[in-house]
């Protein structure tokens, strides 16, 4: 089975916290998506992620809280 991280956000609106489940191919890297560099790579790409797919999923503005592979 594929990792998986869970991510937990908060709304920047009405500080309300999401968390979602996303494939780990969100942020590795690597020839084959085998490694997941630092955690300062890992941020920067979820708050990627962020912008370009859960603001607009849930219709808001969303701030990185924390994260975990799973």
């Amino acid at each position: 089975m594929s990792k998986q991280i869970e991510v937990t956000m908060e709304d920047d609106f009405t500080g309300e916290q999401v968390t979602r489940v996303i494939c780990a191919s969100n942020f590795t890297i690597g020839r084959n998506g085998d490694g997941f560099g630092s955690l300062e790579y890992q941020r920067s790409r979820l708050v990627e992620w962020i912008k370009d797919r859960a603001n607009k999923q849930h219709d808001t503005s969303l701030t990185l809280l924390s994260w975990a592979v799973i």
